[in-house]
């Protein structure tokens, strides 16, 4: 996952002149879980505001369309794990006009090794207004006969009474929104996250688990 920056936004007005107008407002988050003894299940996450993007028609209505390009490979093997383009597509309502940013998760079984990966997304009707981001990821299995957390998925919502079964975010009966931007503000306050815990012993009347939660600020002190 990438370094948890939390952002809470207060009374700060951002000048336009500050954004460079050839840089698409994208950002990508991703979570590693447990899948077996050579793999993991790594779920990759993206949030597109459409603003700036170029709106032309099409036979359904004004549309918005954007390309987001994953390449993903094995830096020992010097081999392609990943290489692929996503469209993201979005018809927009004459009524409400674009009032949400786009939200959505790809996943994958990624087999243990280290990669680097870069992530291209760009305006499709205008390929300037674009963002790239670069990292290197290393894979571990989780362990089977040993207790082991899962990365974290900051979130946006977590649905349980009325998640929906058939959502792109439904998993372990929770609808699971994330929120690749890592910011919360006054306008969504609620810090929501989704991890896992492998191998616990609960039956165990000898068993001690405990869990404990902190969130740090940017200046790493707990908050």
């Amino acid at each position: 996952m990438k370094k948890i920056l939390f952002t809470i936004l207060t009374a700060i007005s951002l000048a336009s002149v500050g954004f460079a107008q050839t840089d698409l407002k994208f950002e990508f988050d991703f979570a590693k879980f447990k899948y077996d003894s050579s793999s993991v299940f790594m779920e990759f996450y993206y949030d597109l505001n459409p603003e700036n993007m170029r709106v032309t028609d099409s036979p359904s209505g004004k549309l918005l369309e954007a390309i987001v390009r994953i390449e993903m490979k094995d830096i020992k093997a010097d081999t392609f794990f990943i290489k692929k383009n996503w469209k993201i597509q979005n018809v927009i309502n004459e009524n409400i006009g674009i009032d949400k940013n786009l939200v959505g998760v790809f996943g994958f079984v990624i087999p243990a090794g280290e990669y680097s990966l870069m992530v291209n997304a760009y305006d499709a009707n205008n390929p300037d207004l674009k963002k790239t981001i670069n990292e290197n990821i290393v894979i571990n299995p989780y362990p089977e006969n040993k207790f082991a957390v899962s990365d974290i998925e900051l979130s946006a919502n977590i649905k349980k009474n009325d998640a929906d079964p058939l959502s792109i975010f439904f998993k372990n009966s929770l609808e699971v929104i994330p929120n690749p931007s890592m910011v919360y503000s006054d306008k969504s306050p609620v810090l929501f996250y989704y991890s896992e815990l492998y191998n616990l012993v609960l039956e165990d009347p000898a068993s001690n688990f405990t869990l404990q939660k902190n969130i740090f600020n940017s200046l790493s002190k707990s908050v």
